[in-house]
Parts: structure tokens; C-alpha cells; sequence
């Protein structure tokens, strides 16, 4: 085998295994986040300042019940991308935000799940709960429903 044989070789096997290893939506071919709630739920639609302010600790309502965001830590790339491009903070800036408000007397940090079984679990329990995971993985769950597309990759 040559030697560019071998680099296009490895190459295409390199491009093969990430491409295996990303959560995407197959349709399209893009990874899209969203927020979802159980398909029971009265949420219909939030704005995006308030699925930020939400996850900052800020009490936000549907008529006379506060909403309840979980954070989703099953995937460290979906939460990573949630807060940079949903909250606009790093990890650290997030905690010491979440922190701040916490010393302060306000809101109310989201519980974290690091199984997506448990997470999906407390939705379906919580019909004013909020969580957000990639499209696709929302898509194939016929018990939640889809309240807000957040991002999708270019």
C-alpha cells in the first residue's frame, strides 16, 4: 500500500468513527437541541429569555404554576452546548451564577440528572418540568414532546 493510500485510508476511517460517535439528527444531518416536556404538559411554547432565565434560577410561570427546568448531564457535549449556546455562560460562570442568586435568597437551583432514564422519569412525573436533549433522541420518544427548538449546528 502507498503511502497516500494510507493516509486516505485513515483518513476515511477517521471521518467514519466521529462521524459514528455524534449525536445528529439523521434526517438533516445536523445536531439540533431542544426543550421538551411530558406530552401530558400545559406547556405549549417559551420564549428563549425565559428558558434562560429559567435555568439561571429565575422563577418562571404558566399561569399560576412555576416551572421546573432539569438539568440534563447524561451527555457532557449536550450540556456544554445547552449552557454555551443557550444560557451564554461556561460551566464556571454558570455555577458561580446559579451560586450567586443561591446566596442571595432567590430561585432555585434545577436538579441534575446524570441518567437520561432517571431524567425522562421525573418529566413524566412533573407535568410543569422542562429539560432539554438532542432532537433526535426527543423524536423518538413518543411520551415527550418537543416545546422549543434551542440551536442546531451549521
Amino acid at each position: 500500500m502507498t503511502r497516500k493510500r494510507f493516509i486516505a485510508a485513515l483518513y476515511c476511517l477517521l471521518v467514519a468513527t466521529c462521524s459514528f460517535g455524534a449525536n445528529t439528527t439523521w434526517a438533516d444531518g445536523m445536531r439540533k437541541l431542544v426543550l421538551v416536556a411530558a406530552t401530558g404538559s400545559d406547556i405549549t411554547r417559551l420564549a428563549p429569555a425565559d428558558i434562560r432565565k429559567l435555568f439561571l434560577g429565575v422563577p418562571v410561570n404558566i399561569g399560576a404554576e412555576t416551572l421546573r427546568p432539569l438539568r440534563n448531564a447524561s451527555d457532557p457535549t449536550l450540556d456544554e452546548t445547552f449552557l454555551q449556546k443557550v444560557v451564554f455562560m461556561s460551566r464556571d460562570a454558570y455555577e458561580r451564577a446559579l451560586l450567586t442568586r443561591a446566596m442571595h435568597g432567590g430561585g432555585v437551583r434545577p436538579v441534575i440528572y446524570d441518567s437520561e432514564a432517571k431524567l425522562v422519569s421525573a418529566l413524566l412525573t412533573d407535568k410543569f418540568a422542562v429539560t432539554y436533549m438532542w432532537a433526535d433522541k426527543a423524536t423518538a420518544r413518543t411520551n415527550l414532546k418537543i416545546v422549543a427548538e434551542l440551536w442546531q449546528e451549521n
